[in-house]
Formats: C-alpha cells, sequence, structure tokens
C-alpha cells in the first residue's frame, strides 16, 4: 500500500484523513476490529485539529483584505468629494469644501499607516463627519453619504474581524501550528494506521481486502492529484512570460 507522499498541503492531507475515516466508517461494522476503530477515532480528531489550525492560519490574511477594502472606500470617498469642488450644482461645492477641509486633517495618507493608527484616525474622521452641519454637507454631494455610510461599515467589519482573531488567538496561545500538525498526522497515518491495515490485510486477506483496497486508491488518488497540481504549478512558473 501507497503511503501519503510528503507534497500534499496541509489541506490535502487533512481532506484525505477524513476520507479514509469515510471508507473506514463504511468497513466498521463487518471488520469489528476495536484496534482499528480507536486509530481512526484518533485520526479524526487529529484532522479536525489540523482544520482549525489552517483556519486559524488564514487570518492575517483576512484582516489584510478588510484593511484593503476600507482603504478603497477612503480614497473614492476623498475623490467624491474634491469632485464635489468643481460641480455646477448649486450649493454642492460651498459643501463640499467644508466636508474636504474635515477629511484633510487626516488624508488620503492615513490608507498607508499601521492597522492600528490607521483604524483610530478613521473613527476619529468619521465622527467629524457625523455632526448634523456635516451630515447635511454630505447629503448636497453626489454620493457623499453613501461613501460615509460605506466607510463606517467597512471600519466595523474591520473591527469584528481584529475581535475575532484577538480572541481566536488567545484561545490557540501555545497551540501546535498547521505545518507541525500537518507533519504529525502524515506520520501517523504512515507509521501507524497504514502499517497496521496492511498487517491485518497479510493475516486476514478475506476480512480486510476489500477494506485495504479502498484505502490504498484514496492515497493513492490523493497522491496523484497533488502530484499533477504540483507539475501544473511548476509548468506555469516555467513558461515565458511576454510583455505586452
Amino acid at each position: 500500500m501507497n503511503t501519503v507522499a510528503a507534497i500534499l498541503s496541509a489541506a490535502e492531507i487533512a481532506t484525505v484523513s477524513q476520507l479514509l475515516g469515510r471508507v473506514h466508517a463504511s468497513f466498521k461494522d463487518d471488520l469489528k476490529d476495536d484496534k482499528l476503530n480507536g486509530y481512526f477515532s484518533d485520526l479524526a480528531v487529529r484532522a479536525d485539529g489540523l482544520i482549525v489550525a489552517i483556519k486559524k492560519s488564514t487570518a492575517p490574511l483576512n484582516m489584510d483584505e478588510a484593511d484593503s477594502k476600507r482603504d478603497t472606500t477612503i480614497r473614492n470617498f476623498f475623490t467624491v468629494v474634491e469632485a464635489s469642488l468643481v460641480s455646477l450644482v448649486d450649493g454642492e461645492a460651498e459643501e463640499g469644501k467644508k466636508v474636504l477641509e474635515i477629511m484633510n486633517k487626516y488624508g488620503r495618507k492615513i490608507t498607508g499607516e499601521k492597522l492600528l493608527t490607521e483604524s483610530a484616525h478613521i473613527e476619529s474622521m468619521l465622527k467629524d463627519l457625523s455632526t448634523a452641519e456635516m451630515q447635511s454637507a454630505l447629503a448636497k454631494i453626489h454620493c457623499g453619504k453613501e461613501y460615509f455610510a460605506q466607510l463606517t461599515a467597512d471600519e466595523e467589519a474591520f473591527k469584528a474581524l481584529q475581535v475575532q482573531n484577538n480572541s481566536a488567538s488567545q484561545e490557540v496561545s501555545g497551540a501546535k501550528s498547521a505545518t507541525v500538525l500537518k507533519k504529525e498526522l502524515r506520520e501517523f497515518l504512515n507509521s501507524t494506521v497504514l502499517p497496521y491495515i496492511n498487517a491485518m490485510t497479510t493475516i486476514d486477506a478475506d476480512k480486510y481486502s476489500r477494506f485495504s483496497a479502498e484505502i490504498s486508491r484514496e492515497v493513492r488518488s490523493a497522491n496523484e492529484n497533488a502530484r499533477k497540481a504540483l507539475n501544473a504549478a511548476k509548468a506555469l512558473a516555467e513558461t515565458p512570460k511576454f510583455k505586452s
């Protein structure tokens, strides 16, 4: 029986572990093997732990995406307000000057600040723009109120994600990384689960051969798919890039 290849990613190892668990579940009643049941219970716990670790490792990326979204809104907000200065609509230019004076206290440069500093400045700017006078001015600027509302929503979403990530970090403080859990799960499969299935198939082929064949098929398929993905990535990286 093939072993689980080292080229599999953490997500792929977690997935194949779950697939093997489903195969075992379909044969469990026929095999009646308590030791094997214990191995697969352990496998399920390890796979679930790896999946949680993978999700935690994506948190910084999600923060960057949320920050990028609010940065785009800030730039567009400035553009809309600046455009109002040349508006021919009665009163819009005058109101635009009032709003822009407030926004220029912070400037577009806040999009390049550290995350927490940017949040503080965004919240301060939104507070300054929340007065009755500024809300009235924004209402006279084309899309002014809409961009104010959008930036408010983007900042709230960013803060909520920050709280969520901080809470998750505290929960997994000292926990193993996805890389470590992936290695341990692969070793558990290759040194414990699969060798036991091989041994039992040799001892009692009539009882274990179909189960063993299904397990082997899933492992082989996972290895082949990972290898194809790796080769495709290499081919893409080696493809000459021509300037248009």
